[in-house]
């Protein structure tokens, strides 16, 4: 066992028993460590995550997120909140973030 390694995904001490990185976390890289938070802007809905998931275009998440519908439509854009957001039309605009 002290020969073992964690694997990306998964956090823990080398030669110690890994445990895979929960939802909204995620390690990229084999050997002892802490799972890191996915950033603002990504996602990530399972465990055992070696990277997060860029947000659809037009929309952003708060860091540590784990769903795709954490990612809300920016300010000037509107649509459903996990999807794909657009421009509002000409002489419209939306202040608030999500949708």
């Amino acid at each position: 066992l002290t020969d073992c390694i964690c694997l990306v995904g998964t956090e823990g001490s080398d030669g110690v028993a890994c445990s895979p990185c929960a939802v909204g976390r995620f390690k990229a890289e084999n050997g002892s460590g802490s799972c890191s938070l996915c950033g603002a802007g990504s996602y990530l809905n399972e465990t055992g995550g070696s990277a997060c998931v860029g947000c659809p275009a037009n929309t952003k998440s708060l860091a540590g997120s784990a769903a795709i519908e954490s990612c809300i439509c920016e300010a000037g854009f509107e649509g459903v909140d996990g999807a794909g957001c657009s421009a509002c039309g000409v002489g419209v605009y939306k202040a608030l973030n999500g949708s």
